[in-house]
């Protein structure tokens, strides 16, 4: 078997900040697939089921501990309560429900018997390798294919943050011929281009004075993405949507996409996106280095490549200019 260490995330609302750390933290390691409700529930689905259906198709459980959350009365009891319904039939031994603190606190008497790490501010690294130890021995236990990668070597911390990200660029590198990689793009053989936005902090939603805001979008907060990425320079198009569709024998969603074959892809589901995704890995596997994948970005990646790290209202700037904005109705 061959596939990511499926983590789920449980945690109360009051701990977002750190837990939306945490989760970047753990989506940077390319053999772990971390699921975090904000990230991975889209508009109009099943609160109550897709909690379910993530809790049992997870390898393991984090679960976040405040004194906020344990004393909380509300949803993230009813999480927890399916978490370790769960967990009850598991073996005994079994490396799959993790307490973690994010500042100090007693444990919930159900919780007691298993060791927690601590990930309090200022000290989150450490509590971080440890988690991912155990992490790594979770997935080798389940036989999921990375035996490659040695505990210690996890997410090494370093003095130089952009350690890690060097060693993956100097990958991508080393790819073979057919994909023409410099320093901060990468073109694939079937003529894609993506760019890398660096890690760091950025100006996340809007202030209440941006007349075009929603309530979603507030308050803007500084978000950290610890890991560089890729971004595809342009939305995938009519023409390289055809050849997924034709591969699988489906109908192309756009109609006389052949007259507009440059134009952004349209009418397509979430679930077609992730599909797409998921095919153009095992098309292009050969020229991909081990572990890194394309995926949809998150929330945060997509604001973060699209707008920069100085807030502004538009990617260009707080002006609206009608020369640098297109919109149509599909």
């Amino acid at each position: 078997m061959n596939r990511p260490l499926r983590v789920f995330l449980c945690h109360s609302s009051n701990d977002k900040p750190a837990v939306r750390e945490l989760y970047q933290k753990l989506r940077a390691e390319p053999w772990i697939q971390p699921w975090l409700d904000e990230e991975e529930l889209y508009p109009g689905q099943d609160w109550n089921m897709e909690i379910e259906k993530a809790v049992e198709a997870a390898d393991a459980i984090i679960v976040c501990l405040t004194k906020n959350s344990i004393n909380k009365e509300g949803y993230v009891q009813r999480e927890l309560r399916i978490v370790l319904d769960f967990a009850d039939y598991k073996p005994e031994g079994t490396l799959y429900l993790m307490p973690v603190r994010l500042e100090e606190c007693e444990p919930p008497r159900r919780l007691r018997p298993w060791q927690y790490a601590d990930y309090f501010e200022g000290q989150r690294e450490r509590g971080l390798q440890r988690l991912l130890v155990s992490l790594k021995r979770r997935a080798d236990s389940l036989n999921l294919g990375i035996e490659n990668i040695e505990p210690s070597k996890i997410s090494k911390p370093s003095s130089r943050s952009n350690d890690k990200i060097e060693t993956l660029t100097n990958t991508f590198i080393n790819l073979q011929a057919k994909s023409n990689v410099t320093q901060n793009k990468i073109t694939l053989s079937n003529g894609m281009d993506f760019m890398r936005v660096p890690a760091g902090k950025f100006l996340m939603g809007s202030t209440k004075e941006n007349k075009f805001a929603d309530d979603g979008e507030q308050p803007q907060h500084t978000v950290e993405i610890p890991h560089d990425f890729w971004m595809a320079r342009f939305p995938v198009t009519n023409e390289l949507y055809s050849a997924y569709a034709d591969s699988k024998g489906i109908k192309h969603p756009v109609s006389g996409w052949e007259k507009k074959k440059d134009h952004p892809v349209a009418k397509v589901k979430w679930t077609d996106a992730m599909a797409y995704c998921q095919w153009l890995n095992d098309l292009l596997k050969a020229e991909l280095p081990s572990g890194l994948i394309l995926h949809l970005p998150t929330e945060a990646e997509w604001e973060k490549a699209a707008r920069g790290t100085d807030g502004f209202e538009y990617p260009w700037g707080n002006q609206f200019d009608k020369n640098k904005w297109y919109m149509y109705s599909v």
